[in-house]
């Protein structure tokens, strides 16, 4: 809120009725620094783990945490899971390339047109394949 609007802290403290010391406290427990520490290595080791898989990893390591707390430092590392890339233009052999039917070639078109004198229009179309 203090950073949208230009009203001061403490006032916005206030208005959302919470202490300013609450605003401002960042944990910095040993603990969860190791914690972050290993969930990084985990991560640039293998870049499509998501928290979920990162949390299994450190079970299997024999560290006992919570999901919710490795989801929190894993947000808080900045971690994401990366998007693979596309692959463009994938090569296929010549042989299994669909072609189109032959029979739907249009070979010639004639077209008329006649104006009865009962008023009546009449348009022919001739397609030859």
């Amino acid at each position: 809120m203090v950073s949208k609007t230009e009203i001061s802290e403490r006032r916005a403290c206030s208005l959302v009725d919470i202490n300013r010391v609450t605003l401002r406290y960042q944990s910095t427990s040993p603990e969860e620094v190791e914690m972050t520490l290993r969930i990084k290595a985990i991560a640039f080791e293998r870049r499509r783990f998501g928290y979920r898989r990162v949390h299994q990893m450190l079970r299997r390591e024999g560290v006992n945490v919570n999901h919710k707390k490795v989801y929190r430092l894993y947000g808080d590392a900045g971690l994401v899971v990366r998007k693979r890339k596309r692959r463009k233009g994938i090569m296929v052999a010549p042989h299994h390339q669909k072609s189109k039917p032959q029979c739907c070639k249009v070979s010639g078109l004639f077209c008329a047109s006649n104006n009865h004198t009962s008023h009546q229009s009449i348009f022919v179309i001739a397609i030859y394949i």
